[in-house]
């Protein structure tokens, strides 16, 4: 660089945010030592040809330096040529290495602009939404209920966790409570919207196998109530008077199906994609 008191000016110009252009570019500066004046500009969704050719005409009268990432062959090809014949100094960050990716993977780019950014949103939503049913597990938390995009409910062992975390890891957000024979469900269950409320029915004969190995497992006597059959079935059938007094709510048999069809069928009821958008 020549003088200190000189004013330099990088413009990063993007059709999507410009956040990969920019971390770029100060990695770059940083190594470059000693004072300098750099003002950086950021261009974002830059998407057409007259949007360039305003960029470009900046450019032009403060003789700024173009960093730019457009994934859109066309308009790389027309900043790249335009830039040339006003003799503005670019370089194209992203061209050069999709151009060698499609050589090596025999694959054309879908030349989307903003899909990191995308991935980027899906991936927190899921995070989100994975802490959200792990603080919402087992009747937890029921002030935020109201939040939940699912509400599960169901007996002990009626696979209520399982369901939430395998929904949670498509963006939805899931609380589950679990119904206990005699004992009225909280009151904030009936504050929220009961269309979102999913009543998880099982059979006698899975839900007495699945305890009895629970207990076993935990080393408790297999004749306290948890696992007693006559206790089972007045579980079960508070659970069918449940549900029927409550006919908003809809209802999905668990039996010994997998998780992955539970929850399709869960999705389905609801009339909600797999993935949250």
């Amino acid at each position: 660089m020549s003088d200190a008191g000189e004013r330099y000016h990088l413009f990063i110009v993007s059709d999507s945010t410009g956040d990969t252009a920019e971390r770029a570019t100060m990695a770059a500066l940083s190594q470059f030592q000693g004072p300098r004046r750099i003002d950086i500009t950021r261009f974002r969704n830059v998407k057409s040809e007259l949007q360039i050719q305003d960029v470009l005409q900046k450019a032009s009268l403060q003789k700024a330096f173009i960093i730019y990432t457009i994934v859109t062959g066309d308009l790389r090809k027309y900043l790249s040529d335009e830039a040339h014949r006003l003799q503005v100094s670019a370089v194209d960050l992203i061209g050069p290495l999709l151009q060698q990716m499609e050589n090596y993977l025999q694959k054309h780019p879908s030349s989307e602009p903003g899909l990191i950014h995308r991935v980027d949103r899906q991936y927190f939503q899921r995070m989100d939404a994975i802490q959200f049913a792990v603080k919402h597990d087992d009747g937890q938390s029921l002030h935020t209920i109201y939040q939940a995009d699912i509400i599960l409910l169901g007996l002990s062992r009626s696979g209520k966790t399982p369901l939430s975390m395998y929904l949670a890891q498509f963006g939805w957000k899931v609380a589950n409570i679990p119904l206990i024979l005699n004992l009225a469900p909280p009151s904030q269950l009936f504050r929220v919207d009961q269309e979102k409320v999913i009543g998880l029915q099982t059979l006698f004969e899975i839900l007495m196998k699945v305890r009895k190995a629970r207990a076993k497992a935990l080393q408790q006597k297999a004749t306290m109530n948890y696992a007693m059959p006559d206790y089972i079935v007045r579980e079960l059938k508070y659970c069918e008077d449940l549900y029927r007094q409550n006919p908003r709510w809809k209802c999905v048999e668990v039996g010994d199906r997998a998780v992955e069809e539970i929850s399709a069928d869960i999705l389905s009821l609801m009339g909600l994609n797999k993935t949250r958008a």
